[in-house]
């Protein structure tokens, strides 16, 4: 993207246009809504995004991807779950290991370091 003059920011008190910096998508999370986020505590460039459904009567399969602000354009890491993503962390001492707590009640973890399920 790039940066542009809006001449109607001279008519809006103080505030000014946003632009985007970066868009991360991946086709297997078409039609899918973001549940949850979470940013890695020590790889500050590397987040995780829960995919789900906010359609509680119609959940389907679930989807975990992990982007790194060095490459926006693909995931790092991709997981599926039998069920859509609730909430995810990781672990603040062990940065490679992503807990994730599913719509079915099913908590599972993740090791970001192994590209599989």
């Amino acid at each position: 993207f790039k940066f542009w003059e809006d001449p109607s920011d001279e008519f809006r008190d103080g505030e000014g246009t946003l632009l985007p910096l970066w868009r991360f998508s991946d086709h297997r999370a078409r039609r899918k809504q973001v549940t949850a986020l979470c940013w890695n505590p020590t790889y500050h460039d590397l987040f995780a995004v829960g995919y789900g459904s906010y359609e509680f009567l119609k959940q389907g399969m679930g989807l975990i991807n992990v982007f790194t602000l060095k490459n926006t354009q693909y995931p790092e890491y991709t997981f599926s779950t039998d069920s859509g993503v609730m909430c995810l962390d990781f672990h603040p001492q062990h940065p490679a290991l992503l807990a994730v707590g599913c719509y079915d009640g099913t908590v599972r973890v993740f090791d970001v370091r192994r590209k599989e399920n």
